[in-house]
């Protein structure tokens, strides 16, 4: 199959990204040509991919300030024309985080003959007040990242699929003896994602908590000034900024938990099965898609939203988890030999139909 993929255009494409989309398109991409698929990447021109990067005339600036949206509509008009110049893709696979930016090209690519499928990385198909967005899109080909986003979209999308995100467990591997002698917390600092729940929780218990993470924008930072600073102490909590992956790698093999209390309805939780991956538990609130990932009791606990103290007696008990079953669950369940395969089968039932 020859297949466009639009990735993110204000972060490089790379092994190393620290986002979760921009890290998804790296392994789908070079899992697809490791197949032999012929691929063409659209994306920022720092990514680093084994496909064929086009990257003229892609416009790049830093997310959430006003020209981003100007230069991702002109980016995308830019790849749009490559297509239709080229003429003889099977399908083009939209991956931007917003989705949305780009489902103008669906109708015009599907005169030529080309299939169209928008990943949905987010959870603004399964929100009331930014579905409206999509609505002239309902018949579009959507594939989600978990059963629950794909259950919970709004309006009447005829063609929904769900493929799991995949990790690569070459590059996420546990240790022979981790330290195990702090908690992680690791995301993109922001409201929402429970940070100041995972806080609270590891100094209600004593354990130490490290957390680590990107502050992507004035409203982040405010956040992080106003909420979380004044919990630093940099000795039972301590703040390690964004981590590239050489460190986050260690930092997952030898926390004894990864915590994720985040409030809102995670559409997969990319770090829990790379923590996982690791041989490391996680302990999460029973949000979103996290129940699909966590095995409660076996692979971590899932506790109710707001409960500090569930929270913390788990913290206490997660020595009781048998660290390979972790593993084990990734293994079996969230590869990207896995999520190729599925998205394989998606890409040929789309163009089939």
């Amino acid at each position: 199959m020859k297949i466009a993929i639009l990735g993110t255009l204000h972060k490089p494409i790379c092994k190393e990204a620290m986002g979760g989309t921009e890290s998804f398109t790296y392994y789908l991409t070079e899992g697809l040509v490791d197949r032999g698929e012929d691929i063409v990447l659209f994306a920022h021109p720092d990514s680093k991919t084994s496909a064929k990067l086009i990257s003229d005339g892609i416009v790049t600036s830093e997310m959430h300030i006003d020209p981003f949206w100007p230069n991702q509509i002109n980016s995308l008009k830019n790849a749009l024309d490559y297509i239709l110049k080229e003429g003889d893709f099977d399908i083009v696979h939209n991956n931007l985080y917003e989705t949305y930016p780009a489902m103008f090209i669906s109708g015009l690519v599907k005169k030529i003959g080309t299939s169209f499928v928008s990943t949905v990385h987010n959870d603004l198909l399964t929100m009331t007040d930014t579905f409206k967005i999509f609505q002239q899109y309902q018949k579009e080909n959507y594939v989600f990242v978990s059963k629950f986003a794909r259950d919970n979209a709004k309006g009447d999308l005829s063609n929904k699929f769900f493929v799991y995100n995949g990790v690569s467990i070459d590059d996420y591997k546990p240790v022979s003896s981790p330290k195990g002698d702090y908690i992680l917390w690791l995301s993109r600092i922001a409201e929402g994602k429970g940070l100041e729940d995972a806080i609270l929780a590891s100094k209600k218990v004593g354990k130490k908590i490290i957390f680590a993470g990107l502050i992507d924008s004035v409203k982040n930072q405010n956040f992080f000034e106003n909420k979380v600073k004044p919990l630093i102490d940099n000795k039972q909590v301590v703040y390690i900024g964004a981590v590239e992956s050489e460190e986050k790698l260690k930092i997952y093999q030898n926390a004894s938990a990864l915590l994720m209390p985040v409030k809102w309805d995670e559409p997969f939780g990319l770090v829990a099965c790379e923590a996982m991956a690791c041989g490391t538990p996680v302990i999460a609130y029973k949000k979103g898609a996290l129940p699909e990932l966590i095995v409660d009791g076996k692979t971590g606990y899932l506790v109710e939203e707001g409960d500090i103290n569930a929270l913390s007696a788990k913290i206490k008990e997660v020595s009781r988890i048998d660290r390979s079953q972790c593993r084990v669950r990734v293994e079996e369940n969230f590869t990207v030999g896995k999520m190729i395969d599925g998205y394989e089968r998606m890409y040929q039932t789309i163009i089939r139909n």
